[in-house]
């Protein structure tokens, strides 16, 4: 037998061993951890939240229950992170306590948010002159750098959803040095708009209703270059799912006015970046509106479903000629 063949058996002869060896010795199995991430302030589970181990590149995203589920993680002590947009607004940290995790275990590891009660006692202030639980927190960010804006002032003009009038009520706060706002001490159900005027500029109006909740948040962008980089696409249809052909799409502010094609899609480049609202309009069709956070980092897509106008019966008209004059011996 030549060198080679001995060389080639030996090889073999490892590759079969090897594994045999390995199992002998009792790789240490992975472990798991599942759990939930609740949102105290809605009562329902955070969707969409990262869930990562710190530290490491180990991640996974809550469903739309708030549940998750990390598998295949080594045994050691470790913390949870937790990262969603509700807690950036808020300002409020979700990083589990420290914890440790052994080979082949299946851990149980559920956070939650801080209720409203919680959340009115740091951040409201006591007394005042209004009365209702009803809390509103914003966050304003540069829209191209994705980064808090301080100063400015948020105006909130709303209607008391339970009240008997109709009567518009305003309500401003200032926007502080981390970019938030909050409004306090309103009524238990809203339906109103916030707008927020920085530097001699201002944003499109953005809905909020907090009916059937006591909380509310807003996110507000605000384009703090002259560039007008910005890029809006998206698709025009009916209730039906067929597509609008020739509405007119427009951006509150801008001069730019695109026409949906054969297929209802429209675009519009060379827009200022920013919370901005979009008004759809189209001969045969009710108008609809909408907002967009425009920004020159990417293309914003913005669709709209839109519903046939109500077209009223037609209605006759009958004149007679005055004879008043005619009596009086004027014609």
């Amino acid at each position: 037998m030549t060198n080679t063949v001995q060389k080639l058996l030996a090889a073999a002869c490892l590759a079969v061993a090897l594994p045999a060896a390995l199992q002998a010795q009792g790789t240490p199995p992975p472990a798991s951890i599942t759990g939930v991430v609740f949102d105290s302030l809605r009562g329902v589970g955070l969707a969409q939240a990262v869930v990562r181990i710190a530290g490491t590149n180990i991640e996974t995203r809550t469903n739309d229950k708030g549940e998750y589920t990390l598998d295949g993680v080594k045994a050691g002590e470790m913390i949870l992170e937790v990262r969603h947009p509700l807690l950036d607004t808020i300002a409020q940290s979700l990083d589990s306590r420290p914890f440790a995790l052994i080979s082949g275990q299946k851990v149980t590891m559920s956070v939650r948010t801080v209720s409203v009660e919680e959340l009115r006692g740091q951040i409201c202030p006591r007394g005042g002159v209004n009365a209702g639980k009803g809390i509103l927190v914003g966050l304003l960010r540069d829209a191209d750098v994705d980064t808090a804006l301080a100063g400015g002032t948020a105006t909130l003009v709303y209607r008391d959803m339970f009240a008997g009038d109709a009567t518009d009520r305003v309500r401003t706060a200032r926007v502080d040095g981390e970019g938030r706002f909050v409004i306090c001490g309103l009524p238990d159900a809203i339906a109103g708009t916030v707008q927020v005027a920085r530097n001699g500029r201002a944003t499109a109006e953005v809905k909020v209703v907090t009916k059937g909740s006591l909380f509310a948040t807003v996110g507000i962008t605000v384009g703090t270059s002259a560039e007008t980089k910005a890029v809006l696409q998206g698709r025009v249809t009916q209730q039906t799912g067929l597509p609008v052909v020739g509405a007119q799409v427009a951006v509150a502010g801008a001069t730019k006015v695109a026409v949906t094609d054969s297929a209802g899609r429209y675009r519009i480049d060379g827009l200022p970046s920013g919370t901005a609202e979009v008004v759809v309009r189209r001969i045969g069709f009710a108008a609809n509106v909408g907002t967009a956070q425009l920004t020159k980092r990417e293309p914003r897509t913005l669709d709209f479903r839109v519903t046939e106008a109500q077209t009223l019966a037609a209605v006759k008209v009958v004149g007679k000629l005055d004879n008043g004059l005619d009596r009086t011996g004027y014609l």
